[in-house]
């Protein structure tokens, strides 16, 4: 299966999640093997990925077999930028969060403050 560069981001589709499924052979081997440029694979179950949909409720998933060879660097390159893409909007929206709540205990104090003062004057008036 082949991961598509021409696929659009799809608004019901930023909820992805990567689930990451080891096969017998340890990453660290593989990084070490010799033939590590080499496409061919010495193992029965290759290594996979399932990409599931955090709000999905079916059991369909998409499996990506990173050992197979029709995964060119431009693929892992898109991919990567994807995710940089993304990270990089769940930094900005995060950010406006923290500044809004900021916002909204500031300006809840400032109310209090205010209360209290009214409250201190109607101590004093009603003395």
């Amino acid at each position: 299966m082949r991961i598509r560069s021409d696929k659009r981001p799809n608004r019901n589709n930023d909820r992805k999640v990567l689930v990451a499924e080891e096969s017998n052979k340890n990453w660290a081997d593989s990084d070490s093997d010799s033939t590590s440029s080499s496409c061919s694979s010495s193992d029965s179950e290759p290594e996979e990925v399932h990409c599931l949909m955090a709000d999905q409720t079916t059991t369909q998933d998409e499996v990506f077999y990173f050992s197979n060879c029709e995964f060119t660097r431009e693929d892992l390159i898109n991919a990567l930028n994807e995710m940089i893409h993304e990270y990089r909007k769940l930094s900005q929206t995060f950010e406006e969060v923290k500044d809004e709540n900021n916002g909204l205990k500031n300006s809840s104090v400032e109310s209090s403050v205010r209360v209290d003062a009214q409250l201190a004057n109607l101590w004093r008036v009603g003395l």
